[in-house]
This record gives C-alpha cells, structure tokens and sequence, in this order.
C-alpha cells in the first residue's frame, strides 16, 4: 500500500479588511497560489470587504473575527481558539494591528512560525506624539523579542528603518517584495475609450495618479506642480486621479484647480475603481508624489510598471530600488520644472532592462513567499512538497 502525502501545512493571515486596497489586492491575488502547498486561512477584523467572497471561491478559507483595538485580550484568546482548532503552522499578521493579534495569539497558541510584515515605511508607526511613538515602537519590538517572530518588509528603506528603529538582528528582519499581476495584454483600446468618457482632448497629456487622497500621499505636491504647469503652459495638461478621499480633500483639490483651467491645467475625478487598469492605459505616464520616507513599496507603481507607462516620481527610496529593474522612471526634484521633467520622461524608450516581470510578478511574489516559509518552518516540520522536504514551485 503506497504511503499517504503528508499533511499540508496551515498558513494564517491576519488583517484588518479585505476591502479594495494595495495590501489587499494584492493577497487576494496571490494567496490563491499558495494553496497546492499550504492550506491557508485568513482572519479579518475589521470590515471583511468584497475581495473576501473572491478569495473563498478560490479555496481559502475566511474567518470574519470583528475587534475593536490591538490588545483586545479575548479578541486574541479567540484567534488562538481557532489557530489551535486547525493545528496552524504559521501565522502572519499584516500592519500594526493584525502584527500584534497574530504574534500574541500565536504565541498563546504555540504556532511554530510567527511573522509580522510590515507595508508602510512612514506609517506602520503613527503617534500623535514623539512619546506616543517610541511606545508604539517599544511594544512591538518587545512582541517581536518575547514571541520570537520574524519580520518580513516590502522594500529595502523599509527594512533598514526597521532595524534603525527596533534594534532587532538583522537575521530576524527579511525584504519581500511585492508583487502585481501581469495584464494579459497592453492594448490600449480600453484606455481610448475612457478618454473619450471623459472628453479628453486627443492632443492633452494625461497625468494619472491612483490611490487615496489622504496625508503623505503628496497632494500638496500635485497642487504645487499643477501651479507650475499652468504659470507657463505650452501644452494641456489634465491630471486624471482615481481613488477615493474625504469631501473636505476633494473640496480642496477642486479648488486649487478652478484658476488653472483657463490656463490649459484641468484636473478629473474618478473616484475608487475596483479595477483600475483601463486607467493606466489612459494615463500618459503616472505621477507619483507621495513624501519621501512615507511609502513601503507603492502597488501602484508597480502596476504601472506592468502596463509598461512612465512613472513621474518625486525623489523617493522605492522609486530608485524600483528603476533597478524597470527603466521608464524619472526621479523630480521638488524645485524642478515639472514641464521640462515630463518632456524628459516621455523621451523615454520601452523598458531597456526587461527584469520587471521576472523580480515582481504576483508569481514571483508567490514563490518568494513559499520559499521563506518552507526556510522558517522547524526541521521536524514536514516540507510542503513531500516528506523529504523537496521543494515544488508554482
């Protein structure tokens, strides 16, 4: 009688929403992947959102928990109810919050692999408060020692403020990159029509931007660079932004545009899309303004990347880790004529180094993840793959 496969083992995640996002695009995305070699789970605490439907037709399995704070005590004793129930090997909480749910209920439950990964350089610790900050800081680097749990970042600047930050070994810190799912194909057709919906004019050149209107996403950056455009505007510049904000920010960026329009600026609206690449093919090039220090590793620049378009970007630590591997990027400085940075980007060729796909696909990102969990999981532990631990790939 042939031996039975091994058990596969079990992946929690732990996060806050799966409502339309970077992060959680990008999970619903990839943990399809993972599934012929782990059974995977994931917690949501807050708002369970609309990709949580797609990600159960795919196999995962969704366990809605609402909590209100991050140091709920029964919130924590009841994930650990539950990775007990499913025996998880490996617990992995995203952001602040779901970090400190899955190391304190992983540790509880004695789960032999817990990682805590963090997205965002400038606000994975926010804190009205030098001192509210350095507690903050405190209490997760105390988590990270007493439950001995591993950190993975989302960029290189990431990394390194992690480890400026928490004094962690540099062993228990590793860089996962993200990743996007290719479009199947750069037509542009979709593009065209958009910007007959919006009646843009054939000659104008279209600047998009995509995602939240919030703080340290540079608004005051855009405001500033569409002054300057319409000081002395020799072309017609439409800024075309897609993504959701407060009626006060809209309210305000609205403003700021009215005078500019007469001076060949104009600025368009679309609100949170669900499926934004239409909007890229519509897009001359992406404008990426968001502050230095603030950013992990942006999705959006990594889905413009994917549909081959130009990224304007201010003079940000991802945007130069990013152009190690895709060649249509220029780095503005905050003083620079952004008329004359738009001629140079557009000059630009096609991609000259053709290693984007290969380093950020969502496959790649797949098998990233694969590979540090099979490296993290305890020898005693059967690899996925087989009772001799060779490693498949996806």
């Amino acid at each position: 009688m042939a031996p039975s496969a091994p058990e596969k083992p079990t992946v929690f995640r732990i996060t806050k929403n799966l409502a339309i996002g970077g992060v959680q695009k990008r999970l619903a995305q990839m943990l399809p992947l993972l599934l012929p070699f782990f059974n995977v789970h994931v917690v949501v605490t807050g708002r369970r959102g609309a990709l949580a439907d797609e990600l159960e037709r795919s196999g995962v399995h969704i366990h809605h928990i609402p909590i209100k704070g991050k140091w709920n005590p029964l919130a924590i004793r009841r994930i650990a109810s539950l990775l007990r129930r499913y025996k998880a090997d490996i617990v992995h909480g995203h952001s602040r919050g779901g970090i400190i749910l899955a190391l304190a209920a992983g540790a509880l439950a004695g789960v032999p692999v817990r990682i805590g990964h963090i997205h965002s350089r400038g606000a994975h610790w926010l804190a009205g408060s030098a001192w509210g900050l350095k507690r903050q800081i405190f209490l997760e680097t105390l988590m990270h020692k007493l439950c001995k749990s591993h950190v993975f970042c989302v960029s290189e600047e990431t990394r390194e403020y992690v480890l400026e930050q928490t004094g962690l070994p540099e062993e228990q810190v590793s860089l996962l990159y993200n990743g996007v799912a290719l479009p199947e194909t750069l037509e542009k057709s979709a593009g065209r029509a958009l910007r007959e919906r919006y009646a843009i004019p054939p000659e104008a050149v279209v600047i998009g931007f995509v995602g939240r209107l919030t703080w340290g996403k540079g608004l005051e950056f855009i405001e500033a660079m569409a002054a300057k455009l319409a000081h002395n505007a020799e072309r017609h510049y439409v800024f075309f932004m897609v993504g959701g904000g407060s009626e006060e920010t809209i309210a305000l960026l609205r403003k700021a545009f009215a005078p500019l329009a007469e001076r060949g600026v104009s600025l368009i609206q679309a609100g949170e899309q669900a499926e934004p690449g239409p909007f890229y093919q519509a897009f001359d090039l992406l404008l990426f303004p968001s502050q230095p220090c603030y950013e992990g590793f942006p999705g959006t620049m990594l889905e413009a990347a994917a549909y081959g378009l130009p990224i304007l970007s201010r003079r940000i630590a991802p945007a130069a880790e990013l152009e190690r591997y895709y060649s249509r990027i220029y780095r503005m400085a905050d003083d620079e004529d952004p008329a004359a940075a738009i001629h140079a980007l557009l000059a630009l060729p096609p991609d000259t180094k053709g290693d984007f796909a290969a380093v950020f696909s969502i496959e790649a990102m797949a098998q990233r993840t694969i590979d540090q969990y099979r490296r993290l999981l305890p020898a005693a532990r059967n690899a996925p793959g087989g009772r001799d631990g060779a490693p498949g790939s996806i």
